[in-house]
């Protein structure tokens, strides 16, 4: 099923079983009612963050596709140290895609931009920027990505992905910690 900008749904060819978000909301809202199948803020549209929140309610993997090159989601909801991506970095807690189509994710130095606590987060054709880890939280790596997780075994793979200006006192644009793992192409 792909939900379109409209909140309306298509069902897409049989190739496996999958849920696709478009993003198309460049604000950074929160999903109204996650884990409803249905990537929307309380105004309707569906956000980054809405559709990470949707994806980590959610059993299974799920796809966000952005809304391409001429897209900049800036976070711009400031808060640390809760990881259910309803403040400052997008938490990714369940397998997820995310289709950039060159889309930049700017985390106005407010916060990391992504942190990964879960195996099979794959990311293409992003620009991240402007990543900083916040000074209160006490862990002050990956200022862009942080894969970790208390047990081990989270795992992001980076395709065509760009890291740039982001800030930590350890892996400023990606930091892999927790016997966790990330592959970069």
């Amino acid at each position: 099923i792909l939900t379109k900008i409209d909140g309306t749904t298509t069902n897409l060819p049989p190739a496996g079983t999958f849920t696709a978000f478009f993003a198309g909301d460049p604000t950074y809202a929160v999903d109204a009612a996650p884990g409803d199948g249905n990537c929307a803020t309380a105004t309707g549209g569906c956000t980054l963050r809405a559709c990470i929140q949707e994806s980590n309610a959610l059993a299974g993997e799920q796809t966000c596709i952005l809304g391409g090159p001429t897209f900049a989601y800036n976070i711009s909801i400031a808060g640390t140290g809760e990881d259910n991506a309803a403040t400052g970095d997008l938490d990714c807690k369940d397998p997820l895609v995310i289709l950039g189509a060159g889309t930049s994710v700017d985390a106005n130095l407010i916060d990391r931009a992504f942190d990964i606590h879960s195996p099979g987060c794959r990311i293409f054709d992003l620009n991240i920027r402007n990543g900083q880890t916040a000074n209160t939280s006490g862990d002050f790596s990956g200022g862009g990505i942080r894969v970790q997780t208390t047990f081990g075994g989270s795992s992001v793979q980076l395709v065509r992905t760009r890291l740039t200006n982001n800030k930590a006192n350890t892996g400023g644009g990606l930091a892999v910690m927790n016997s966790s793992s990330a592959t970069v192409t």
